[in-house]
């Protein structure tokens, strides 16, 4: 006798229910993968789309992804050492072995800065320096390729500190290339909030070398590595560093150029030109410079950068722009004068009332620049004397005698602080 098999059947309920289960997942993995563009396809799909809606990495994964990172690339760095002015302890500096010989770091600078111990060059406007290291054999070093320089990313920066550089993390949204007079090549801009230290190199997990830290006419950005190389070659083939020129400009603001005829941006004008510097016979007060060598100077940091980089006897051609029309004018870079120290006070003070006095101009050299005063810092005690006017600070320096100090209070923006004066 024959029977028939019947097999069971699946409710209609439980096929709806299997088919939304099955639609949802198709729909999550969709989701991932628009949320995630960047990450490759698995041919297991549910596995990756359930690993990219898992909770964010602990602190303690990140912690450990840094350690990793420091222990990968703590042989590839050297530490130099920097004092930078207005601070009373040296900082070490992370700098990136560029050559057996040479290390590349970037220090805080302003103004023209002479080379000093263990240092073979420096950049004024950028604050590059190229320190002498030991020859030593260098562990394989790479550079970061840049990929994607709009999607967020975690780097890894070792940042200046007053004993050893420390590795720390720093989430940067985005990378924005412009352009600048101080590189040859695109620099990168960061968000303001982004958390980065001037003077830091910067890795990626894989401890590839993205470039270094720097302030570029005041903005936060990364320097690629390409750029830093580029301008390092240049330093060390630079002959003997030039002096000053003896000139003075500012930027061709809409009013002056106005005033003057000319194009906001088209150059900057000079503001003061040194009697008895080498300019003193080819520019006047209220020129306009254009050009440097043939390069456009918009603005004073382009003048800076053209004109500190000038080697001892090196010359610089200018298009100025009169009343009368278009000049040519050429300026020879004079040596490098040595610098002695000064007895003067060398402090221009201005009253702050309620507090004391206000540091509005340092002169180099000075005693006041010895000792590490800064403008905007309020003298907030001379001596014994509470608040003192401008004219009591310098009589407590005046009457001190010759190879003598006195005590300065002052205050620096929410800090106070102690300062010797010595004569």
């Amino acid at each position: 006798m024959l029977t028939d098999t019947v097999r069971p059947r699946v409710s209609r309920e439980t096929r709806r229910l299997l088919a939304a289960a099955g639609l949802a997942l198709l729909a999550l993995w969709i989701l991932a993968r628009l949320r995630f563009p960047e990450r490759p396809t698995s041919p297991n799909p549910v596995s990756t789309m359930l690993t990219q809606i898992s909770p964010p990495t602990a602190f303690a994964d990140l912690a450990a992804e840094t350690a990793r990172v420091e222990q990968r690339i703590r042989a590839l760095l050297s530490v130099v050492t920097w004092q930078p002015a207005g601070e009373g302890n040296p900082r070490a500096f992370p700098a990136w072995p560029w050559r057996d010989d040479l290390a590349i770091a970037m220090v805080p600078s302003t103004g023209a800065v002479a080379a000093r111990e263990g240092m073979r060059a420096i950049d004024p406007p950028t604050g590059l320096a190229l320190f002498r290291v030991s020859r030593e054999e260098a562990a394989a070093r790479t550079t970061w390729t840049p990929d994607g320089l709009e999607m967020p990313k975690y780097l890894f920066a070792a940042t200046p500190a007053v004993s050893r550089p420390a590795v720390v993390p720093v989430y940067v949204s985005s990378l924005t290339p412009r352009r600048s007079p101080a590189w040859t090549t695109d620099i990168w801009t960061v968000p303001t909030a982004t958390a980065l230290t001037a003077g830091a190199l910067v890795f990626t997990a894989a401890g590839e070398w993205v470039g270094i830290t720097a302030r570029d006419n005041g903005e936060s950005v990364i320097v690629p590595a390409d750029a830093l190389v580029a301008l390092a070659t240049q330093l060390s083939h630079l002959g003997t560093p030039s002096g000053e020129l003896g000139v003075q400009v500012q930027d061709l603001d809409g009013a002056l150029a106005a005033h003057s005829g000319a194009s906001a941006g088209s150059g900057v004008i000079v503001t003061w030109v040194d009697p008895r510097g080498v300019a003193a016979d080819a520019l006047d007060v209220g020129d306009i410079i254009e050009t440097v060598n043939g390069t456009p100077t918009p603005t004073t940091f382009a003048w800076r950068v053209r004109t500190t980089r000038l080697a001892a006897g090196e010359k610089a051609a200018l298009k100025v722009r009169r009343a009368d029309g278009l000049h040519d004018a050429t300026l020879i870079a004079p040596p490098a004068s040595p610098v002695r120290a000064s007895a003067a006070l060398g402090l221009t003070l201005a009253p702050a009332a309620g507090l004391g006095s206000r540091v509005t101009e340092i002169s180099a050299s000075s005693a006041a620049d010895r000792a590490g005063l800064q403008v905007g810092d309020i003298v907030t005690m001379a001596g014994d004397d509470v608040e003192p006017a401008p004219s009591r600070v310098r009589r407590a320096f005046d009457d001190t005698p010759e190879g003598g100090a006195v005590l300065l209070q002052i205050a620096r923006g929410d800090a106070h602080r102690l300062v010797v004066l010595t004569r």
